[in-house]
């Protein structure tokens, strides 16, 4: 359906008009250009709309009008089934003449869609059946296609395409196992890279093994310093400030200079758990992880690296066994995440 007119039938709708109003506007608006009684998307949707509002003599009106064009598209099935409940039912004449115009126009196929004519056309079922079995092979080669193009994005790893399309095959396939299940692995792999994306205080890139010389503290304490006078003057890049003092070990410094950025989106949320995680705030951190997991409830994927953060923050506080359960549920769905099972068996050598 043309986008244009049907939002014009929603605001007539949405106006104060009655029904007949409501159709003679919609009419003359279709009417009203030559292109548009040639056109298949302004023509069914009309017909489709006079047809459910009941107006039935206003229907057939208006394809009597214009059936002498020879490139109008007559809507068969809509006319059909406003002839039959005008005059409750069709036949005599009236179905030979209308047996006539279909054939004329080509317009088996669609007219059968209606079965206003079935006692008179027997082959109309299977017109519908033949349609039907069409209809059916189109949408599986479609569903095929679709499937092929997603395990292309998927190589590229364009994520966000990969994403929108797989929204659309569930929209069109929701109970479809092979969807489901390119979904639920498209999940499963997203968990992975968000935990990964989000653990910006990696081991490997922080400063664990530099050996602490009798003036470092002093340069360090400068360089913090520093860093709290360029965040002022550059308040877009607190967040990486942050992660400088933070690869430094700094945590408490890197919460202190998070805290002065305004922005708080996701990206910044989720270094901030980080952080807290780092500095053995667990008891904080469980407080922010149930923030987040409102802010972030549009992304079900953000479940699996919350479930990640609380497990350990669960062991900070000597809940042992409930962090373990946690753990143990988050590999069970997420079996592939290496760094949970490592964490995994180090505690239950601690228990």
């Amino acid at each position: 359906m043309s986008l244009s007119f049907e939002l014009e039938i929603k605001s007539l709708l949405d106006a104060p008009l009655s029904p007949d109003e409501t159709a003679e506007r919609l009419m003359s608006s279709v009417e009203s250009d030559e292109d548009g009684l040639l056109a298949v998307d302004l023509v069914v949707p009309l017909a489709r709309f006079l047809l459910h509002a009941g107006l039935y003599s206003k229907l057939i009106l208006f394809v009597m009008r214009h059936w002498s064009k020879p490139e109008f598209p007559v809507p068969w099935p809509y006319f059909l089934e406003a002839i039959a409940l005008s005059r409750s039912g069709i036949s005599g004449a009236l179905a030979e003449a209308l047996i006539r115009g279909i054939d004329e126009t080509r317009g088996r196929a669609e007219a059968s869609r209606s079965r206003a004519l079935d006692p008179h056309l027997p082959a109309n079922k299977q017109e519908r059946a033949d349609r039907r079995l069409k209809m059916i092979k189109n949408f599986q080669q479609e569903k095929e296609e679709m499937l092929e193009q997603l395990v292309t994005l998927r190589t590229q790893q364009l994520y966000e395409q990969e994403k929108r399309l797989l929204e659309k095959l569930q929209r069109m396939f929701p109970t479809d196992g092979d969807v489901r299940k390119e979904a639920r692995e498209h999940k499963e792999r997203y968990a992975l890279e968000i935990l990964a994306r989000h653990n910006r205080l990696s081991p490997s890139a922080r400063f664990d093994d530099l050996a602490r010389e009798p003036g470092e503290e002093k340069f360090l304490l400068a360089f913090v310093d520093a860093l709290r006078v360029a965040a002022a003057a550059h308040a877009d890049l607190i967040p990486d400030f942050a992660v400088a003092a933070a690869m430094l070990e700094r945590w408490e410094d890197a919460l202190g200079l998070l805290a002065l950025s305004e922005d708080d989106g996701a990206s910044t949320q989720w270094l901030r758990l980080e952080l807290l995680l780092a500095a053995r705030r667990h008891l904080e951190l469980l407080q922010e992880l149930a923030r987040v997991e409102v802010t972030q409830a549009p992304d079900p994927e953000a479940f699996f690296a919350t479930a990640y953060l609380r497990a350990q923050a669960l062991w900070g506080l000597g809940q042992k066994h409930t962090a373990i359960e946690v753990m143990e549920s988050l590999l069970a769905a997420r079996p592939q995440y290496r760094s949970g099972h490592s964490l995994l068996n180090a505690w239950r050598g601690h228990q």
